[in-house]
């Protein structure tokens, strides 16, 4: 529950503090059993990858330093383009709750990191499952490459939020959430299409696995 009411209630603190338009909540559905087998066998068996079938820590990094880039410019770019700048009571009372607005920040980074870290692990005991059972398929490289570069794109929205700071001297007193909404958005859309990515993955290790077992059978006719 309190998953759901984090980005609501930071929301209404800004809405409150100087009457901007609500937002959407961010999504909470983890990853689905839909592929239980795999997932099973994997939990049960191996904990996480090796170093040797990781991608190595630098080439992650750069991926993640190049988005983080991109979500920082277009975050930067809302500031500069703001219409106008808050002031008065609007801003007497949105420095009241500047605070408590990055408070609720912080445990929703803190929330989105572990759902980052669950999907970590799934991905990598589904990537070690394939290696231990010597598995092939033709589509598996082409798919490790998306959740890579799913991946990468959830570090680096996390990373942007858990470093976000909310100013109200910064906002634009037109769309003072617009900032926020933006962040939030992308950090939703990264993990959601990075959850997506894995679960594509355990469907290719999934068929190669059945594969692997119905020729093994079939030789054995």
């Amino acid at each position: 529950m309190k998953r759901k009411l984090i980005v609501p209630a930071l929301t209404a603190l800004v809405a409150v503090a100087v009457a901007a338009p609500a937002y959407a909540h961010e999504g909470t559905t983890e990853p689905n059993d839909d592929n239980g087998g795999v997932i099973k066998t994997v939990e049960n068996t191996v904990a996480r990858t090796t170093d040797d079938t990781k991608e190595s820590l630098t080439s992650l990094r750069d991926r993640v330093e190049a988005r983080k880039t991109e979500l920082e410019d277009k975050l930067k770019q809302k500031q500069e383009d703001r219409k106008e700048k808050l002031e008065g009571r609007r801003l007497a009372q949105c420095q009241n709750r500047e605070d408590a607005i990055n408070t609720l920040l912080d445990k929703s980074a803190a929330i989105g990191k572990a759902r980052l870290a669950k999907i970590q692990g799934i991905e990598d005991g589904v990537k070690a499952f394939y290696e231990k059972q010597q598995l092939s398929s033709t589509e598996y490289d082409a798919v490790l490459q998306t959740v890579d570069e799913k991946e990468a794109a959830a570090v680096a929205a996390l990373e942007v939020i858990e470093s976000e700071d909310f100013s109200c001297d910064e906002v634009d007193g037109a769309k003072p959430s617009d900032t926020i909404h933006t962040a939030h958005e992308a950090k939703r859309t990264a993990l959601k299409e990075y959850r997506e990515s894995v679960q594509q993955l355990i469907k290719i290790v999934r068929q190669a696995f059945v594969d692997k077992v119905q020729a093994a059978e079939g030789g054995n006719e």
